[in-house]
């Protein structure tokens, strides 16, 4: 029986291009494989990156608004990192089965100074930096030699207490008249009391005792304890005035209204200082001036 040339070629070529279109297959298949794998794992990174970056802008925040210059308030700063088991540090990566590694927290009193992790005092310290590293684990790209298991994420935040100019100060509900005005903080005396004037038309006892109210220790007038003890509602902030007839604003100060108040009462409040921080219930750690606690970088 004759077999055609062309029925020849055909049966011969088949085996080849068989095994040609498997190899091309698998070859794809492969590629296929790894670009979805790398895919992957970029994406792991960038959410671990985004969730410890979060973490570190909370945390950096937190801890600027708990400086007021003190030792106290640089180890309450310091607590602000918290989560120091494996298992809180877990917590925090939501998405993710990875852990926070390494926390470290460094402190400095102008934007342009040294960075310092153990500070030997809390004054001036208004600027903290935080950092956070975690060991992001690879699922795919570990399959390819020489590539690791896993890849080191670090995220940096920087948050402090930022010198507010006078036209950024918001208006003031309340005004206390400065008892020297050239002098420091104003020539208030920390825990003496002053008279406070309001633009409410309810009056200013009426208005003090309302916000003390809300406050979750309204029996203590002690600020080293009440700063324990309190939630901030009883800290106001007041404009500060010349006191000359002008009521030319010179500055903010910190006050805390007195339990007597929470019931009404006179319109009195203690002086706390002169280096309010606008979004944050204790006094900063700077200079005189009125401050508030922003990301840096």
């Amino acid at each position: 029986m004759r077999v055609s040339p062309i029925s020849a070629a055909k049966s011969g070529m088949k085996p080849k291009q068989r095994g040609f279109g498997l190899i091309l297959t698998l070859f794809a298949m492969a590629v296929t494989v790894m670009t979805l794998g790398t895919a992957i794992d970029l994406s792991h990174i960038y959410l671990v990156k985004h969730e410890l970056q979060t973490i570190a802008d909370e945390i950096a925040l937190s801890a600027a608004r708990e400086l007021d210059g003190s030792w106290e308030g640089l180890e309450r700063a310091k607590r602000a990192v918290g989560g120091e088991s494996a298992e809180k540090r877990q917590e925090w990566l939501s998405f993710s089965t990875d852990e926070v590694a390494e926390l470290r927290m460094r402190f400095r009193s102008q934007p342009d100074a040294e960075w310092d992790e153990f500070p030997l005092t809390g004054a001036g310290q208004r600027f903290v930096e935080v950092t956070l590293a975690s060991e992001a684990r690879m699922f795919f790209l570990p399959m390819a030699p020489g590539m690791p298991g896993a890849q080191r994420v670090v995220a940096r935040s920087v948050a402090g207490q930022a010198l507010l100019a006078k036209s950024e100060i918001p208006a003031l509900e309340f005004s206390a008249e400065a008892t020297s005005p050239a002098a420091p903080e104003y020539g208030f005396e920390p825990g003496r009391s002053y008279a406070l004037h309001t633009r409410s038309i309810t009056g200013c006892a009426d208005a003090l005792a309302s916000i003390g109210q809300r406050d979750t220790d309204r029996s203590t007038d002690e600020w080293s304890s009440y700063v324990v003890t309190g939630n901030g509602q009883r800290v106001l902030f007041a404009a500060v005035t010349d006191g000359a007839g002008s009521r030319q604003p010179l500055g903010v100060a910190a006050f805390l209204i007195r339990a007597s108040q929470t019931g009404g009462g006179p319109c009195a409040v203690a002086f706390v200082g002169a280096s309010p921080v606008l979004n944050a219930r204790r006094n900063g750690a700077g200079p005189q001036g009125a401050y508030e606690v922003r990301l840096i970088q």
